[in-house]
């Protein structure tokens, strides 16, 4: 196995419950059994656990930075390219934003294309994620050449994140830690394809 590290910018791999019942919930995907997170929620009696509604400005969410080398085919350029994969998690949802999403989405990625369809729902229902970025940590690459792509795996920390609803209430989703992560990619051409994405095991 060949280990490299990504020192590039990393935004800080779920999604609020309350939008698709959010990504994280569907994260296991690719025939991988769903992992559920652990979210808290403050109790009450009677109220639900939102807050009051906000008249606050939307803040512009600036495109990750793409990192130089991935036109190349190697275990540094796959380890820059799932990096950059995962920094654009919490950005489309954030943004509604899936240009750069589906560009590197393979047409089987069943995980990648369940993130669209949570960006789309939640987008339709005016509602907005911020934070909840993912931050890999001891990632490591294998080349595996029956395949001919890269196995990307790591561990991962995805932060608190906050759903602001179209009428201004705010659900708040704890941190959520994983292990076990994999992110299968491939090299053609000039562009790297994610083919699968496991989530792993809530740690």
């Amino acid at each position: 196995m060949t280990r490299g590290s990504w020192r590039g910018r990393r935004r800080p791999w779920y999604v609020p419950t309350a939008v698709l019942a959010l990504v994280v919930l569907v994260a296991a995907c690719d025939g991988a059994e769903p992992v559920e997170p652990t979210t808290s929620t403050t109790e009450t009696s009677d109220e639900p656990t939102t807050e009051e509604p906000t008249t606050e400005e939307p803040t512009e969410v600036p495109s990750p930075d793409r990192p130089a080398g991935l036109t190349e085919d190697s275990p540094d350029a796959a380890l820059a390219a799932v990096a950059y994969f995962l920094d654009h998690y919490a950005y489309v949802y954030a943004t509604a934003d899936l240009a750069t999403w589906t560009a590197m989405s393979g047409p089987e990625c069943a995980f990648c294309q369940s993130v669209v369809e949570g960006v789309q729902e939640m987008a339709d229902a005016g509602g907005v994620l911020r934070g909840g970025e993912i931050v890999p940590t001891e990632m490591t690459v294998e080349y595996v050449p029956e395949g001919g792509f890269y196995r990307v795996s790591f561990s991962a920390v995805q932060g608190e994140a906050t759903v602001v609803n179209a009428d201004g209430t705010i659900e708040v989703v704890d941190p959520v830690s994983f292990e076990g992560a994999v992110v299968n990619v491939i090299f053609d051409v000039d562009a790297w394809t994610v083919l699968a994405v496991h989530t792993g095991e809530v740690g």
